[in-house]
């Protein structure tokens, strides 16, 4: 099942002795597209800091009660460092947070055609799905789902994302409703609007995107 970054936010984090505070963030390689770690910002009992949770630490998600259980103690996480929430982790210039990236401009190859305002997630293995791109700045128009297998460049510090489909192509793409549950016959709608081949086909690769990073 796929969830929106929106809808994860604030999932409460769980050790072994307590609960360690809530999802603010999420922090992808944007090399391979897939959430690594979740920002977390501790209650009173850790004075408020905020701490990094590995996605592999994630044991079984309780995902009606909306909770995320690590096999860690509050000691354990206490003893992890804090860290900038707008900047990549220090070691790893692949590593983004996902609120920094929001409102980045997608580009097609005839012109600009929205900003993502939103992260489709695969439950299963954090994988990111989806960008969800809202085009009503550029026309009357609405949410749209763009696959970052799609992208051929990035430029963080430029705040753009270089897709291969046009402007035509993305207009008329089927709409994304938050509120409507986006299942398998939706995205086999989706690709083939655009005539491209589902991850769920085959060991789906980026196509070399060029990633220019900011300082």
């Amino acid at each position: 099942m796929l969830r929106t970054m929106d809808d994860l936010e604030d999932y409460s984090v769980g050790a072994t002795d307590g609960s360690v505070g809530r999802v603010k963030d999420f922090y992808f390689d944007d090399a391979f597209w897939v959430v690594r770690y979740f920002l977390v910002e501790a209650g009173a009992w850790l004075a408020g800091r905020k701490v990094l949770i590995s996605t592999q630490s994630i044991r079984a998600p309780n995902w009606f009660n909306r909770l995320l259980p690590v096999p860690m103690t509050r000691q354990e996480v206490a003893e992890r460092q804090d860290i900038e929430t707008q900047l990549p982790m220090r070691g790893d210039r692949h590593l983004r947070s996902c609120k920094s990236v929001t409102s980045s401009h997608i580009r097609a190859p005839d012109g600009d055609v929205g900003h993502v305002c939103g992260f489709l997630i695969d439950e299963e293995n954090w994988a990111i799905r989806y960008l969800i791109v809202d085009t009503r700045n550029w026309w009357l128009g609405h949410h749209v789902l763009i696959a970052p297998e799609w992208i051929v460049g990035l430029s963080w510090d430029e705040h753009t994302v270089t897709v291969t489909l046009t402007r035509d192509a993305v207009r008329n793409a089927p709409p994304y409703h938050a509120k409507t549950q986006f299942d398998r016959d939706a995205e086999m709608k989706l690709h083939d609007h655009y005539g491209l081949p589902g991850y769920w086909a085959g060991k789906v690769t980026l196509q070399n995107p060029e990633i220019r990073h900011g300082a």
